[in-house]
């Protein structure tokens, strides 16, 4: 076989199985969406019938009282009126009858049925309705319910005369039902029925595609007392779409009398759609012709494509040889092929080839994109340190104008601090946690986030809202964090790295429950109650039935069938460190996870406060000229004396020639500094003055806080410097 040839099957049946692959893939994805649509529009069908009915029950309502209230001022102040007067009465006011009942509940007036056909006593549709003369209800009225005795869909009003003496009743014929069903059947002929029902059967009004309007038959074959709030079912070429619509008065008296309400005791009304296949199947039918149509065209122009590459290929081998070797010997990558002659073509091709790539991808590859690695590493932490330093300086000074800015104008700055802080954040942590084993320049850097330590977890907090803010900037929410003035100076014993991963998996689960992330909320508020340091994440989201809490504490999922280990993972954390989490939870209120730490003592090389007692200097080594203007500031308004460093050989110059004043010096030292090869951690050491604190955003690394104990000096997070006390 050619070797031509060779190349045009493989480029054809490459090119035909990459099609017929991706057709079959794009046409069960499209099928699968125009099935999902057909069924979409059939339950949006049925939440307008739904909404459409609801409107319309609370109108009947409306009507209903409004017409024995009318009928309870003609009786208060005359008397009732006669038959006909009351029927005349009941017709204007677009009812179907008014009804007079006395004490013993026995009708003593009707407009509709002709009093020997109302054998029954009131008060054996309902015991409660007793109240109404002999006690002091005001009101009952029903649901659409099957009427007496023709089970025609009525809705009932009751209230007592001025003296209860009597019990005055309106009632009204739902006509509306069948108008509502008419106009939907009437729009989609793939509609075959539609059928609204009590739970037990009892049709309030069933239509089919053909016109026929039926009312108050009873259907023995359907039982709706336990349908599901929205349920389709599949039955041979059709779909059934079943739908619990709510009433205005799901508690009623007279519907568990007649035993027609559900198993749980509540009333309401099921929509029972019944829908053809045909139009579906259609849709994917032609779906199915347009896919195997362009498949042929396909392998028609797959043929074509690969029998003029292949010969091209063919003819152009032995020039792609040479300009391989040419690329390789002048490592000049701008050089281009172009081929004319022809020659043994695979052995030259594959020995080319394979230099090439070895020279130059595997070598100046690797080469230039460690450098580039590098290189953004250094620059991130560069500029996330220049931005934190300026940011407290700015917080300081925006809580000092805070009583003269205007509020609005006051949040707006809030919020564009936070902002930069959130960028800063993540420009860090996005660097600072790749896996590049060449970085040594930052090794010191990288921490153990598995060693349990002394951490504050308002600073952790607030990475890992500045995380999320960033992870979820295509789509935001509100993402706010309160902490306490108690909590500021808390810590616990925890491994970071675990708590990271129970806060991400927390907020990941409030996200995702809110039904409109642009409307949405999730707040996190951190406090001290006691001895325990207590975290609440509240979401304004979907929420979680109180009787699926306990479930979800123990792993099971409400977002999907199997195992939901976020947070069943995260409560096991939380009690294997004694610590405590708890659920709160509203359906469409949202929910709240309680977080309980066992609050930690103060490390050792931590200061609740900056001691200046007997002090006369305070020495200042930090590379940003906001932090240094900032404790200018601070230290001015004191009285004590103040000395300002940018450079590491300067302070350390300062130091040999006043050496006599150093034990009534207090040291605030960046860690960080600009110098290569230095930073303040280095310089505190080699003074070895105890009266010293270094301040560094990288508080709750593990390395630096066992330097820190080893050089015996304290270290104060950056978070916390316009919140420390002077004293």
């Amino acid at each position: 076989m050619k070797f031509s040839t060779k190349i045009f099957l493989a480029i054809f049946l490459t090119t035909t199985l990459t099609c017929f692959s991706g057709g079959t893939i794009i046409y069960y994805f499209l099928k699968r969406n125009i099935e999902k649509e057909y069924i979409l529009r059939y339950q949006t069908y049925g939440n307008i019938i739904a909404n459409t009915f609801n409107q319309m029950e609370s109108s009947a309502n409306l009507i209903n009282e409004n017409a024995v209230r009318l009928l309870y001022e003609i009786e208060k102040n005359s008397k009732i009126p006669s038959d006909i007067d009351l029927n005349q009465l009941a017709n204007n006011l677009g009812i179907k009858a008014f009804y007079v009942i006395n004490k013993n509940g026995k009708f003593i007036r009707s407009t509709d049925l002709p009093l020997k056909m109302q054998t029954n006593s009131l008060f054996s549709y309902c015991d409660d309705y007793h109240l109404l003369v002999n006690g002091n209800a005001a009101l009952y009225r029903t649901p659409i319910i099957p009427g007496f005795p023709y089970n025609i869909p009525m809705k009932l009003t009751m209230i007592p005369n001025h003296n209860r003496t009597l019990i005055l009743e309106s009632g009204m014929e739902l006509n509306y039902i069948g108008n509502i069903l008419h106009q939907v059947i009437k729009n989609d002929s793939n509609i075959l029925s539609i059928g609204i029902y009590t739970p037990t059967g009892i049709e309030l009004g069933f239509i089919t595609a053909h016109g026929k309007y039926h009312r108050g038959r009873k259907n023995t074959l359907l039982n709706f007392k336990d349908v599901k709030q929205n349920e389709i079912l599949h039955n041979n070429d059709l779909f059934i779409f079943n739908k619990k619509i709510p009433t205005t008065d799901p508690y009623c008296c007279e519907c568990s009398k007649k035993k027609i309400s559900s198993s749980s005791g509540t009333y309401f009304y099921i929509l029972r759609m019944k829908v053809s296949h045909i139009s579906l199947a259609k849709s994917v039918a032609l779906l199915r012709n347009k896919i195997l149509l362009t498949l042929i065209l396909a392998c028609l122009l797959s043929t074509i494509f690969s029998k003029i590459l292949a010969k091209k290929l063919v003819s152009r081998i032995e020039k792609i040889s040479k300009t391989a070797s040419d690329i390789i010997e002048s490592n000049n990558l701008n050089i281009r092929v172009d081929i004319k002659s022809k020659s043994d073509e695979i052995s030259k091709l594959a020995d080319t080839f394979n230099k090439m790539i070895q020279s130059l991808k595997v070598s100046q590859s690797k080469i230039v994109e460690s450098e580039k690695k590098s290189a953004l590493l250094e620059l991130a932490a560069k500029v996330a340190h220049d931005i934190h330093s300026p940011l407290i300086a700015m917080d300081m000074a925006l809580q000092q104008l805070s009583n003269n800015v205007p509020e609005n104008h006051f949040m707006i700055l809030t919020q564009g601090i936070q902002g930069v802080r959130d960028i800063a954040n993540n420009m860090l942590n996005r660097y600072r946690n790749q896996d590049d084993e060449q970085d040594l320049a930052f090794q010191h850097k990288i921490d153990d986030g598995n060693v349990i330590r002394p951490i504050l977890l308002s600073s952790l907090a607030e990475m890992m809202i500045s995380q999320k803010r960033h992870e979820w900037c295509q789509d935001p929410c509100e993402l706010t964090l309160t902490i306490k003035s108690e909590a500021t100076f808390c810590w616990v014993e925890i491994a970071p790295n675990e708590v990271k991963r129970l806060l991400s998996n927390l907020l990941n689960n409030a996200y995702d429950a809110l039904l409109v992330k642009k409307q949405g909320r999730i707040h996190i508020m951190i406090g001290v109650f006691n001895d325990t340091l207590y975290m609440q994440i509240h979401d304004n989201g979907v929420g979680i039935h109180p009787d699926k809490i306990s479930d979800v504490l123990n792993g099971v999922s409400t977002k999907h069938n199997g195992k939901g280990l976020g947070i069943s993972s995260a409560k096991h954390y939380m009690e294997k460190i004694s610590g405590k989490l708890e659920i709160e939870s509203m359906i469409n209120h949202g929910t709240t996870i309680n977080l309980s730490f066992l609050c930690a003592n103060n490390p050792i090389w931590f200061p609740e406060k900056i001691s200046l007692h007997g002090k006369t200097t305070v020495a200042v080594l930090d590379d940003d000229f906001s932090m240094l203007m900032y404790w200018h500031h601070r230290i001015n308004d004191i009285g004590l004396s103040i000395k300002l460093f940018s450079s590491y050989d300067k302070i350390l110059e300062w130091v040999k020639d006043n050496h006599e004043f150093i034990s009534s010096t207090i040291f605030l030292v960046d860690y960080e500094l600009a110098e290569k090869g230095t930073n303040g951690l280095l310089f505190l050491e080699k003074i070895n003055v105890s009266n010293s604190y270094l301040i560094t955003s990288h508080a709750n690394e593990f390395n630096i806080q066992k330097e820190v104990e080893k050089v015996g000096v304290c270290l104060i997070p950056k978070s916390l410097v316009t919140k420390m006390a002077l004293v």
